[in-house]
């Protein structure tokens, strides 16, 4: 409901009817790709054909992934979890360029969304909600993510409030062991920061965590881990 209503504020132009349609078809990808790329155009027809490409790609890669299910061995499979936390910070890590006030709305919604659910433990929804809504109304206060260096709405914090907070605590449980997910967000953090392409950023992570799990496997990694410290 939160991504569906930030979307249609954001699009511009058609009827109502259309407009509540495509914003019913909203789903994390599509959401965050519509309201993090600049200079993008704010239309239904955009977006129609956005989430159109984005369907197809869910679509094939399903078929894809169940025929390669049995060729890819395991440790490829497990690496393959990091992919899509990497492709949210890849989104997230080029709009915090120049602005920490917002790079400490990001970190910000990352420690209140980890505390809920960690340590509170609130339902995942519920913390997901209050995380996002709640930081990106703190945030309007002090956070000017455009150019112009305007005030903004919080519902223009909404996008990096809610990316960040699908990312963490998410990624830590991408493995038994939580420093995988960590190394795995940092090397696609990283790399997203240099304006790497998104699919480099994936690539790398996944690549990054299935050595990982290789040294895991022979038990090497928390003596790696305790040198490096």
């Amino acid at each position: 409901i939160i991504m569906s209503t930030c979307v249609f504020n954001q699009m511009q132009g058609g009827r109502l009817p259309v407009r509540m349609l495509a914003a019913f078809g909203v789903t994390d990808e599509t959401f965050a790709v519509y309201t993090t790329t600049a200079n993008a155009p704010r239309t239904p027809r955009y977006f129609f054909s956005m989430a159109l490409c984005s369907y197809l790609s869910w679509a094939l890669g399903s078929w894809l992934g169940a025929i390669a299910t049995g060729l890819l061995p395991p440790l490829i499979t497990a690496a393959l979890g990091i992919s899509l936390y990497a492709m949210f910070i890849g989104l997230l890590m080029p709009g915090l360029h120049g602005n920490g006030r917002l790079a400490a709305l990001v970190v910000l919604t990352a420690l209140c969304n980890t505390v809920l659910c960690n340590v509170v433990q609130l339902d995942s929804g519920w913390s997901m909600i209050l995380s996002t809504l709640g930081c990106a109304a703190l945030g309007s206060f002090f956070v000017t993510p455009n150019a112009a260096g305007e005030e903004n709405s919080h519902a223009e914090q909404i996008p990096y409030t809610a990316m960040t907070a699908l990312v963490f605590p998410g990624v830590f449980s991408v493995d038994a062991n939580p420093v995988l997910g960590v190394v795995g967000a940092a090397v696609a953090g990283g790399l997203a920061w240099k304006k790497c392409p998104i699919i480099v950023c994936v690539l790398a992570a996944v690549a990054v965590e299935a050595v990982m799990l290789l040294v895991q496997g022979s038990g090497m990694l928390w003596s790696v881990v305790v040198v490096a410290g």
